[in-house]
């Protein structure tokens, strides 16, 4: 008698029972991987917009300085905004808009409350989503900032909390869709904990906030992680390595 090839009904659907749990097992992992491939290039993109944008604002009013150009976290939006394509934060009465106006919170963090978002700030939207919070923009933070600034650094004028899936879109965890940046008085976005940082603000020489243990390390298991991790991103050619 002539065997029959082929397979059967029942092999059919054990081998497609088989790939459906595999896909189960490994489509988490292939996402996750996916979506952390992506944050380093976001943030890389999101610095130069940044950077270029505050060029514009500088070259425009002929300053060297941020703080010259624009005297308040306000004002510095409104010309920012002119530079971005997405839209600022606004009252019912037009004018700049804060986290608070929105309703919004950019974070989960309970570690230094000097380095943690309040929701007092302005915030602007891109049109591709992601979203970025301005806090403290002040001349006296500014000439406070000015004695640690080394090289063409001229001091801290701001720290920017940049969401790469947009204010309303969860986790809203710093490290994890939120990062930390300093904004330097030359226009510069420097990323928290680096090795950028270290050159730019530490008395030591090239210090990585990120290596160290502690609250402000990048470890996803923490309830304080995420600080460093902008920096952490930056010094491992803009990977994201969780401690």
């Amino acid at each position: 008698m002539k065997k029959k090839s082929g397979f059967t009904l029942a092999e059919i659907l054990v081998t497609l029972g088989i790939i459906g749990i595999v896909a189960a097992l490994t489509t988490p992992s292939l996402v996750g991987s996916y979506q952390k491939s992506k944050i380093g290039p976001t943030l890389r993109k999101f610095m130069n917009t940044i950077e270029t944008a505050n060029q514009h604002i500088m070259g425009n009013e002929d300053v060297d300085k941020l703080s010259v150009a624009a005297t308040t976290s306000e004002e510095y939006m409104e010309k920012l905004a002119k530079y971005l394509k997405g839209s600022l934060g606004r009252k019912d009465d037009g004018s700049v808009g804060t986290l608070q106006d929105a309703s919004l919170d950019i974070y989960n963090y309970s570690g230094n409350s000097s380095r943690t978002p309040t929701t007092d700030i302005p915030f602007y939207t891109f049109a591709t989503g992601d979203a970025f919070a301005l806090d403290f923009y002040d001349s006296s933070t500014i000439s406070t900032n000015k004695q640690y600034a080394r090289d063409s650094y001229k001091g801290i004028v701001a720290t920017i909390w940049y969401d790469i899936n947009g204010l309303e879109t969860k986790p809203n965890r710093i490290g994890k869709d939120v990062f930390l940046f300093y904004l330097d008085n030359n226009g510069t976005l420097v990323p928290y904990g680096g090795r950028q940082y270290g050159n730019a603000y530490s008395n030591a020489n090239a210090q990585q906030l990120w290596k160290e243990a502690g609250s402000d390390a990048c470890n996803e298991d923490s309830v304080n992680y995420g600080l460093t991790c902008s920096g952490s991103i930056a010094d491992n050619d803009w990977k994201v390595i969780y401690e």
